[in-house]
């Protein structure tokens, strides 16, 4: 393997030209995300959303250091089933949430109806033994189709 001098720096500016080019379309890419953020309502929740989360950083930072200390105290035991118990009770709220929502766009309940049509028009009793016996009528679904 011969190593020549001029093959040092071989590609390097073609590297060097993308590296730049990938960089101007990031800092394209962030401009246009920013823009988003200051001009849509999706970007204000976003915005509100980080400012929550900026305001509770230190809340949250001191839980995250009391979770990971290596100390097995009382008190870290139950802040952790507490921490535990209000993930579940979060998810089960979401879902719930989430059933509500699907059950607003898709209706209140199912519900079906059935009507029933008594046909008084053919005499059912039997006037020949008791007058109080109901004798069943029934058809074909011809007689049916027919009437």
């Amino acid at each position: 393997m011969s190593i020549k001098p001029e093959d040092d720096f071989s590609g390097y500016m073609e590297s060097l030209k993308a590296h730049e080019m990938q960089d101007q379309a990031y800092q394209n890419q962030l401009a246009e995300h920013e823009l988003w953020r200051q001009t849509t309502w999706g970007g204000w929740v976003v915005r509100q959303l980080q400012a929550l989360g900026d305001h509770f950083s230190p809340f949250f930072e001191a839980i995250a250091d009391t979770v990971q200390s290596d100390k097995n105290t009382p008190a870290q035991l139950v802040l952790l089933a507490v921490i535990r118990s209000l993930t579940i009770a979060a998810y089960v709220a979401a879902l719930y949430a989430l059933l509500r929502i699907a059950n607003a766009i898709l209706g209140r309940e199912i519900v079906i109806e059935e009507e029933i049509v008594v046909d008084h028009d053919e005499d059912t009793h039997d006037d020949s033994k008791d007058g109080n016996l109901v004798q069943e009528v029934r058809r074909s679904a011809r007689d049916k189709k027919n009437r």
